[in-house]
């Protein structure tokens, strides 16, 4: 048996080049102007905390004044348009602002500023959202970037003044700015700025739930738990069961460890608010966070019985049910998933997964072979290699792997350990070895391929080769409690370097005491030094922990020399039920069983 193989923003800036071919320059203005339909300024829309936002309203029909092309406007604009198209966003956003100043159309301002925001030119930005502002004074999206440039530029006043005019503005557009802004101001790197200034907020507006909620989403994202918390509960006086106020405390509660009265506090609020899409998903994301999955799963099925179509709880529900061994129940979710036309490349690749683990591997390779981009094609080539290759077909699944290589040159690396780990499953010992000394040769020293090749190298007796790169990745990182553990099992299992063999795993079980492999090392290190009642109390922590088939092997070993054969009888028969293949179990029944 071995140990070795145990494993313990806004579009591009392309969207604003000027069309003038075929002479018609007048298009330039609008050409230009793609940015302008961006929530925020680019890179700084993203939300402060998971929680719900306020629903989009429908914003007012813009007015917009006669915009003449003068020939200082064309010059800026199709200026501004090389510079973006040449990756010079700095000068673009110069070039828009000197445009804004020729022209009474405020969407050529708000363009400036979204570029000037994009490279991180907060004059500039601040002029041009003083130009916008001046064009249009009600218009909230330019508050909102004027309040993020202003914080940027470390205009903490200017930042507050937009703020205060965000929060005390009526209606869905005003409540959906203002948490754009903080949003994108929690997301700067340096969250203080943003808590002075969403104190003084609070300061000025005692009583907006709004203005608390905001500082205690900042807070969260700033690990200031407490004042989040207290920022939390204001806002749920303020506005009793509000539910995003309601999961902003639970993330806190969580955080801080008290998990069973967050959940407690969000099942009432969501009881408040049954047809709450954003905030029963919210709660189901979180359950899924704390492990809790029954009750993730629920809370997943009433949302598809009040939104039968949702992709997104489709595929929840087709993952739980995987998770949970319901592969009927997962695949019937990912037949409805592509019968909606959603989430194709995820549905495929699970019902293959599914059909895999059900052993129709022609199937799976036809599920599989429908993954036609992004990440999990990549996974499902290699799951068709390995297929081909446990049918026998070695030099088709290696051609696969090879062409995969190719098509992904950035993840050779990668492909040459799934060919690797693939030629160790058929056997193809030397084939393996030879795929370790040729990535070795193209990515020297990288400790995943020595680990593999020490694998490879302890199955075909080389354990000098197995013990120099075992050692040279503990040299690199001493706390990689796999490779102590490697090494400890290997000269406990094919040397007499007993004593070695245990500071090893020593080593390795301090770092991770409830690995099972570590355990099971353990065990077997003082089986050997014939410490028997010390390798048994490893050995059964190990195989309650796994059920591991080669633990159940070693287990049954040190009961039956221990002089308990009928326990280990029982042991070896009963890993044997779920593991008829095994040949660690095979092997050490003959021996002592025959």
């Amino acid at each position: 048996m071995t140990q070795l193989g145990r494993s313990t923003g806004c579009p591009s800036l392309d969207g604003v080049r000027v069309r003038t071919h075929r002479g018609r320059a007048a298009l330039a203005v609008f050409g230009a102007l793609a940015l302008a339909g961006c929530a925020g300024l680019p890179g700084l829309h993203r939300a402060a905390a998971p929680t719900a936002a306020p629903a989009a309203a429908t914003p007012p029909p813009r007015v917009l004044p006669p915009a003449p092309l003068t020939g200082p406007l064309l010059y800026h604009l199709l200026a501004g348009d090389i510079a973006a198209q040449r990756g010079r966003a700095d000068v673009a956003a110069t070039q828009y602002l000197d445009a804004a100043m020729e022209t009474k159309d405020p969407r050529v301002a708000e363009t400036a500023a979204r570029i000037a925001g994009f490279a991180h030119r907060d004059a500039v930005g601040l002029k041009a959202t003083e130009r916008w502002l001046a064009l249009e004074p009600d218009n909230l999206t330019a508050r909102e970037v004027a309040a993020v440039l202003a914080l940027r530029a470390g205009q903490e006043q200017e930042a507050l003044a937009q703020l205060d005019r965000l929060v005390a503005a009526p209606g869905a557009a005003g409540q959906l700015a203002f948490a754009r802004a903080v949003g994108a101001l929690a997301g700067e790197p340096d969250k203080a700025p943003a808590i002075r200034v969403l104190k003084a907020l609070v300061a000025r507006h005692p009583d907006n739930a709004q203005a608390h909620l905001a500082l205690g989403r900042v807070a969260f994202l700033a690990r200031q738990l407490d004042l989040a918390g207290a920022e939390a509960d204001r806002a749920l006086v303020l506005r009793k069961d509000w539910p995003q106020a309601a999961l902003l405390r639970a993330e806190v509660r969580i955080r801080q460890g008290d998990t069973d009265a967050a959940f407690k506090d969000l099942d009432h609020t969501v009881d408040v608010h049954p047809d709450d899409r954003g905030l029963r998903l919210a709660y189901a994301r979180l359950l899924l966070q704390a492990g809790r999955l029954p009750a993730a799963t629920r809370q997943f099925r009433v949302l598809l019985r009040q939104h039968p179509d949702d992709g997104d709880v489709l595929y929840a529900l087709g993952l739980l049910s995987v998770d949970a061994g319901h592969l009927d129940d997962a695949h019937r979710y990912m037949e409805r998933l592509l019968k909606l036309g959603q989430r194709a490349n995820e549905a495929h690749y699970y019902l293959g997964r599914i059909a895999e683990s059900q052993k129709d591997y022609q199937a799976a390779v036809t599920e599989y072979a429908q993954v036609d981009h992004g990440e999990l094609r990549f996974e499902a080539q290699i799951r068709i290699a390995q297929i081909l290759a446990l049918g026998g077909d070695v030099p088709a699944a290696r051609q696969r792997l090879d062409d995969l290589r190719q098509q992904y040159p950035t993840a050779a690396l990668r492909v040459y350990l799934a060919e690797a780990q693939i030629l160790r499953e058929v056997k193809r010992y030397q084939d393996a070895m030879a795929v370790y000394n040729h990535a070795l040769g193209e990515y020297p020293d990288n400790s995943d391929l020595l680990y593999g090749r020490a694998l490879i190298a302890e199955h075909l007796g080389q354990l000098g080769r197995a013990e120099r790169d075992l050692t040279l990745i503990i040299e690199r990182d001493p706390a990689n409690a796999q490779a102590l553990n490697a090494l400890g099992y290997t000269l406990a299992d094919r040397t007499t370097r007993y004593q070695e063999a245990l500071g090893y795993i020593q080593k390795a079980l301090q770092l991770s005491p409830d690995d099972p492999a570590i355990l099971d090392s353990m065990g077997w290190v003082q089986y050997r030094l014939k410490h028997y009642p010390q390798a048994l109390s490893y050995l059964r922590r190990a195989l309650n922990a796994s059920g591991d088939a080669e633990i159940a092997a070693h287990l049954g070993e040190v009961l039956w020399v221990s002089g308990d054969h009928a326990a280990a009888g029982k042991v070896w028969k009963g890993a044997l039920k779920d593991h008829p293949d095994n040949e660690a179990l095979q092997n050490v029944m003959k021996r002592f069983a025959p």
